[in-house]
């Protein structure tokens, strides 16, 4: 089914050379796992699309190999950069390059999130006006990694105000929905509220996972959780914790 469409898919023209598409879009990242996934059961798919997509299959099965499964018909295309004489040992005989796919194991296992909503541009360019002292919300769509089933119940987002101040949102257990033994998609609601500002400022949620022996109460300063919150890190840069900026501006209702 997926064959038949996948010139649609991916915007491939039969004729003129199409350019190439952004990785970071991701109605377009969701259509390119649709079809990888399909080329690794029917191979002739491999035939129908641009060579560019190589690449971002390559990009892909590092980032997120849960999702990706190997494709035999772009593995093969590795070439071997060194052959060593035939009296070497096997576990040394072939070095084997492939440009993208080298990594680092030990990212594998560290907690992390991408977020696809709030997009960056609404995150720099929108204002959520809302009545003084009543909540309000946020959607959240994201991308867990390595976070466990039993660590949905200690999962929360972590809301810094301006004043330095600090809430909490939890997201409902049938928010997260498993996609693979790595990978989490969460879809949920941040509800916050602030009283009344004289303009607009940004408040920043954090994704993290608490410690078991956590209590919440309505409002802490930043400084006393020291040690009890662990941020999980950004997914497109692991040496970054996540953060979403948001500008608000709680008003008097008229």
């Amino acid at each position: 089914m997926v064959q038949a469409h996948v010139s649609e898919l991916l915007e491939v023209h039969p004729i003129f050379d199409m350019p190439e598409q952004n990785i970071e879009d991701d109605f377009y990242l969701a259509k390119l796992i649709l079809v990888l996934n399909a080329a690794s059961q029917y191979p002739v798919i491999c035939s129908l699309i641009p060579n560019y997509i190589l690449k971002h299959y390559r990009y892909l099965q590092r980032a997120w190999p849960s999702l990706i499964p190997p494709i035999k018909e772009f593995e093969d295309k590795k070439r071997p950069l060194i052959e060593l004489p035939p009296d070497v040992s096997n576990s040394g005989e072939k070095l084997w390059t492939s440009p993208g796919t080298s990594r680092n194991y030990n990212d594998q296992n560290i907690k992390s999130i991408r977020i696809f909503e709030p997009t960056k541009e609404f995150q720099n360019n929108e204002i959520i006006r809302f009545v003084a002292g009543l909540p309000t919300s946020i959607l959240v769509r994201c991308l867990l990694e390595n976070v466990t089933d039993e660590e949905f119940e200690q999962f929360r987002f972590q809301i810094e105000y301006p004043d330095q101040t600090i809430d909490y949102c939890r997201p409902r257990h049938g928010d997260f929905l498993r996609l693979s033994p790595h990978s989490v998609h969460l879809q949920t609601k941040i509800i916050f509220s602030a009283q009344r500002w004289a303009i607009p400022a940004s408040i920043y949620f954090i994704a993290g996972i608490c410690s078991k022996n956590f209590l919440h109460t309505n409002v802490k300063r930043m400084k006393e959780i020291k040690g009890n919150f662990t941020p999980l890190k950004c997914a497109e840069n692991l040496n970054k914790d996540n953060k979403i900026s948001i500008n608000i501006h709680p008003v008097l209702q008229a």
